[in-house]
């Protein structure tokens, strides 16, 4: 009863710790804008995201739109509302 609990925790904390280092690793390159239209054109698709400049974007196509317009300066801080 006892090992079976431990490796319960043990391998909860082993899935936690593998989403946690996917998670870290999708987030360290969110502006690959590279497959989003040059030319500003976007789906109107609603699956929000936050930049760093605290502004909700419609879409990842938005943002990749204004990373571009600012050079740069903002980074996708997180997927969902701000």
């Amino acid at each position: 009863m006892f090992f079976s609990r431990v490796m319960c925790i043990i391998f909860s904390f082993l899935l936690y710790s593998e989403s946690a280092f996917i998670k870290s690793l999708i987030y360290r390159r969110p502006t690959v804008c590279g497959m989003y239209n040059r030319l500003g054109i976007c789906s109107r698709e609603y699956f929000p995201v936050c930049g760093t400049n605290r502004r909700t974007y419609i879409n990842k196509c938005i943002f990749c739109i204004a990373y571009r317009e600012s050079r740069g300066s903002i980074n996708l801080a997180r997927y969902g509302k701000c």
